[in-house]
């Protein structure tokens, strides 16, 4: 969770020329700072504020401390159902979350908090950037564009023509935009600041309300007010006095799960995810008895938004491994995912468990290690990635077609690489491709992405190589896979040809080769794309594929499959038939149009 507000704002900017009928950029925020406090605000180092947020259902308290003049930062609040902090203290950002867990983020550009927070735009030496009087708004707003150095967009910063007052700031990314008013300006130790930021969102209960009770200017600055907190999580532990624990895993539809039991009930399957946090089902938290609270508006890898639930469970078991005292998200759509996958699925596990245990995952066996990070070290013979957080995914360096990159590491997916949108459009990956597939690319929390399926030559992480490999281009213009920071997400495509050892304290990977290690990445041998709500549908020929070699057009139906009926087939049998199969290998469909029935024989082969 971000800072619970922005106080402020700023960068360093030359001047672009604006038309002659309207004051330039220079002359607008000359007058914001002198409507704000002139030149007051030149003794203001650090400001200081309490209050209350308001978002969701949830209302608590919030305290936050800020410096000018360089960005550093830290805020905490409760709402009861979910308390947190974050900070930065000059050269990495951290979070806190519920359990007293701290992440650090390496934060590379100040970002338009940090820029705002700096007022930076009356200040050029704290941060440069370039600006733009881009006219007036709604009869009398003064609307500039400003970027910050090292942001990949500028954002927007609205002046009020009648007070001179900044009256909001607009953030925009590829077709989502997110709008911040300051209202209720009051006068604290000769500068005005605004009493009241409103943040509204698409789904109206999440819109984030901050109201300030009380701010300081230049108050008693404690010397280390900024630094990550240093915590031990104790929530956590092994049965028994055992060093470690092992659980069987399945690996199903390109996707890993395991069994857990929740407040001594289940077992329950989650999928193991490395980026996800804890998540349960509507389902599952009716089976435990558990409450819904509040609700947190969220992304997934679709365009889509999607209000979660909030709940608490006392403890969380995997083999001997326990948790306790554990904030659960309540996410509607995963319902969906486990029944399009025809698996009855609870939930999501992966950050905070991987966060407490030195986690190995093994594909030959299928199986789970758990292990007491204290005294542990790594002695295999494996590539091993050093890691950032993206949030909660681990981020790592890499190379596609020896482009370079930054690699976000998802156990949660199938894929084997998801091209994010800006950088597939960056390097028109698309346009260097001998041939691309329009499709469904994937699906998920915010619903179905859509994008162009290409072969790569390879894809690198460290020393861990995949040649060769099936890529999706993202075309999504919002959420997860429209993020402007990356190259791309890897999924299980590529890890499964790796037995993988993640240790989240010491934020590095070990990968070792498996058996599968070599095995030929293929996309929809068949050549069919068929329906998730409607099994059975053809919603897509692939040119140049089995199917349409075999005639077979949008809209038919498939009765069955090697004489199996098409209800026998779900997800991900499908799937291991059109991806995991060898060329060559012979399928009969018995299919339908309006009133002909036929059967024909598809060969398989690549179609890509």
């Amino acid at each position: 969770m971000h800072s619970p507000c922005l106080l402020l704002l700023g960068a360093a900017l030359p001047v672009l020329a604006a038309p002659a009928t309207l004051p330039s950029a220079q002359e607008v925020l000359a007058r914001a700072k002198a409507a704000s406090g002139g030149a007051a605000w030149d003794r203001v180092t650090h400001v200081a504020s309490q209050g209350t947020l308001e978002s969701g259902g949830m209302k608590g308290t919030f305290e936050e401390l800020e410096c000018l003049t360089d960005g550093r930062n830290q805020a905490r609040w409760d709402l009861k159902v979910a308390q947190g902090a974050s900070g930065y203290d000059g050269r990495t950002g951290w979070t806190e979350d519920g359990t007293g867990d701290v992440r650090l983020e390496p934060l590379e550009a100040p970002g338009v908090e940090n820029y705002w927070r700096m007022r930076a735009c009356w200040y050029p030496s704290r941060c440069p950037a370039t600006f733009q009087h881009l006219g007036l708004r709604e009869g009398r707003f003064h609307v500039l564009a400003i970027q910050p150095k090292g942001a990949t967009r500028p954002f927007e910063l609205w002046v009020d023509g009648q007070t001179w007052l900044p009256d909001r700031i607009v953030r925009t990314g590829d077709a989502e935009t997110e709008t911040t008013f300051f209202q209720d300006y009051r006068e604290v130790a000769g500068v005005k600041l605004p009493f009241r930021v409103v943040t509204p969102k698409a789904d109206a209960a999440a819109t984030v309300r901050v109201q300030y009770a009380a701010i300081t200017v230049n108050g008693p600055l404690p010397a280390a007010a900024f630094a990550p907190p240093v915590k031990v999580l104790t929530d956590w532990g092994l049965e028994g006095g055992a060093s470690r624990t092992e659980v069987p895993l399945e690996y199903l539809g390109d996707h890993l799960f395991v069994m857990a039991t929740l407040n001594g009930k289940g077992p329950f399957r989650f999928f193991l995810d490395t980026g996800g946090v804890n998540i349960l089902t509507p389902t599952a938290a009716k089976a435990l008895g558990l409450d819904s609270k509040g609700s947190v508006e969220g992304r997934g890898v679709g365009e889509a938004t999607e209000s979660f639930g909030l709940t608490q469970v006392e403890r969380v078991q995997v083999g001997a491994a326990w948790m306790k005292d554990q904030r659960f998200l309540i996410i509607p759509s995963l319902e969906e995912i486990g029944r399009i996958m025809g698996l009855d699925v609870s939930g999501v596990m992966g950050y905070e468990l991987l966060r407490r245990f030195v986690a190995r995952v093994e594909y030959g066996p299928k199986r789970l290690t758990l292990i007491r990070p204290e005294g542990w070290s790594y002695t295999g013979k494996g590539v091993s990635l050093p890691f950032t957080f993206n949030g909660h995914h681990p981020r790592v360096k890499g190379e596609l077609d020896g482009i370079p990159g930054l690699f976000d590491i998802d156990t949660g997916s199938g894929a084997t690489l998801d091209v994010y949108g800006p950088f597939a459009r960056r390097h028109d990956l698309k346009g260097k491709a001998a041939k691309a597939i329009p499709t469904v690319t994937g699906r998920g929390a915010g619903g179905e992405v859509r994008g162009d399926v290409i072969r790569a030559r390879s894809l690198k992480l460290g020393e861990a190589t995949v040649t060769r490999p099936i890529v999706a281009l993202a075309a999504t213009r919002s959420g997860a896979f429209a993020d402007e920071t990356a190259a791309g997400n890897v999924g299980q495509g590529f890890l499964s040809r790796f037995d993988l050892t993640f240790d989240y304290r010491a934020q590095v990977i070990h990968l070792e080769p498996n058996a599968a290690h070599g095995r030929p990445d293929h996309f929809s041998l068949t050549g069919l794309r068929l329906g998730t709500t409607d099994p059975g549908l053809v919603e897509q020929v692939y040119p140049g594929s089995p199917a349409a070699d075999a005639g077979l057009q949008e809209g038919d139906r498939i009765l069955a499959i090697n004489g199996e009926p098409i209800a026998a087939w779900d997800a991900k049998r499908t799937r291991d038939l059109a991806m995991h199969s060898e060329p060559g290998h012979r399928t009969e469909l018995q299919v339908q149009r309006g009133d002909r029935t036929w059967t024909v024989t598809l060969v398989l082969r690549d179609v890509l």
